[in-house]
């Protein structure tokens, strides 16, 4: 969400232009990775409010659940898209560099946003949900 708020943003004024190759996609790529410590912070304050209790569990799941999922896909399909000569293939070297930036960039900003959303209070709802089943008018 936060990805695609900034990109839209920085293409309505002008900052991010669309129209040239690669560079859209190279700049979600990146946001979404430096929006790491915002994924950290908001999984670990949620946690916290639902009385959870293995930190590091929630923490390195946030880090790599939908990135590793969404990195694997991309690698079969260009696996497969290279044993079908296709040009639209990635280079090795690109495959390299995603990968790097999400272990050494988004992974680590990930716990630095736990890290200070554990240190918060938990959130505390207004309202207590009652237990006992009401007729509703």
């Amino acid at each position: 969400g936060v990805t695609a708020l900034i990109c839209i943003v920085l293409s309505a004024l002008g900052i991010l232009n669309p129209s040239r190759r690669g560079s859209l996609f190279t700049a979600i790529l990146v946001y979404f990775a430096f929006c790491g410590i915002v994924a950290g912070y908001v999984s670990s304050r949620l946690y916290q409010s639902f009385g959870g209790s293995d930190r590091q569990r929630c923490t390195v799941l946030t880090a790599t659940v939908f990135p590793g999922t969404a990195f694997s896909i991309f690698l079969v399909f260009n696996v497969i898209l290279h044993f079908l000569h296709s040009t639209a293939s990635a280079p090795l070297t690109t495959i390299a560099i995603l990968a790097l930036l999400w272990c050494a960039v988004s992974i680590p900003l990930v716990f630095l946003g736990a890290h200070f959303g554990y240190k918060r209070d938990a959130i505390e709802f207004p309202t207590a949900t009652s237990t006992v089943a009401r007729a509703i008018p």
